[in-house]
């Protein structure tokens, strides 16, 4: 029935329906800071490379170029990292698939209805700072002190191949032998769940730890040298993911909690070195936890 105002009274209460949102409409969004590896240059001509999505998250959207070269979009609270744009405020995923094309021109990035400016965003140097004292065994106590279980999530077997691992690759620092530093990556590189596996993590950490203080090492090498050789030994045993973190690694880029550890520690500062080596451990499921162990038992003498 209709009423004299021109509508039925059974419309009354009735809820009404909202438009629905034009999905075709792009999301423009600014990235505040990427990571000097991402610059366009002759040798990093990665802007004018064809990317794919490689894994969604919450706060992370990872992409591939043809070459394999990782790019991963951040927000904010994620942080600067070696192949990090970070964007400048949270944005939902939701929508876009893995497999999806990305267009990388000039200054933006566009899939799906996302456009990412990069014009304005600050470039972020990855190489872990340097130290020119050495830190302090205060400063190692305190780290020491945070709650660490790493290769908390393996068992069995799997948990006994870690430690073997583990156990290779200090015995390779200590004595100078390659053939144990080899045996100890092929043990633990992919090893575990995951797209960044456990035993990933620990060798990450493990190289952090050979960049920050090199005096750890034989006299004959250097840190680019065996950190390089790790890098090259896990590649082909691992994630596409993973593999970007090691490559970068090898070349002493690490993620920002890594540097404020790092510039905590020089700087003995105990409430500083404990809110870093947290943030630390805080990363992924148990990734922090496994790349916290890997960097102090590279330090066991």
């Amino acid at each position: 029935m209709k009423s004299g105002i021109g509508y039925s009274v059974l419309d009354i209460g009735a809820p009404r329906q909202r438009p629905r949102p034009n999905t075709n409409t792009q999301y423009p969004i600014s990235a505040a800071s990427l990571s000097q590896t991402l610059a366009p240059s002759p040798s990093r001509p990665l802007a004018s490379t064809p990317l794919r999505i490689l894994s969604l998250h919450r706060r992370v959207c990872n992409l591939i170029s043809e070459q394999g070269d990782v790019v991963a979009l951040v927000h904010p609270t994620v942080g600067n990292g070696p192949f990090h744009i970070v964007l400048a405020r949270p944005a939902s995923f939701a929508g876009l698939k893995v497999g999806g094309r990305v267009q990388w021109r000039g200054d933006s990035l566009a899939f799906g209805r996302f456009s990412v400016d990069l014009a304005g965003a600050r470039a972020w140097n990855p190489a872990l700072p340097q130290t020119h004292t050495p830190i302090t065994a205060d400063a190692w106590n305190a780290l020491r002190a945070a709650d660490l279980s790493g290769f908390a999530n393996l068992t069995g077997l799997t948990a006994e191949r870690a430690l073997q691992g583990a156990e290779y690759l200090l015995a390779g620092l200590r004595a100078g032998r390659e053939s144990d530093i080899a045996r100890g990556t092929e043990l633990l590189a992919g090893l575990g769940p995951g797209l960044t596996p456990a035993g990933d993590d620990f060798l990450l950490g493990f190289m952090a730890r050979i960049w920050l203080e090199p005096a750890l090492l034989p006299a004959a090498w250097t840190a680019p040298d065996l950190c390089q050789h790790i890098a090259q030994t896990a590649a082909p045993r691992t994630t596409r993911l993973s593999r970007a973190w090691l490559i970068h690694a090898a070349r002493g880029h690490f993620a920002e909690p890594w540097h404020d550890l790092v510039t905590a520690l020089a700087a003995n500062d105990k409430s500083a070195i404990l809110h870093a080596g947290a943030r630390i451990l805080r990363i992924g499921a148990t990734s922090g936890r496994d790349a916290m162990t890997g960097f102090l038992t590279a330090g066991i003498g």
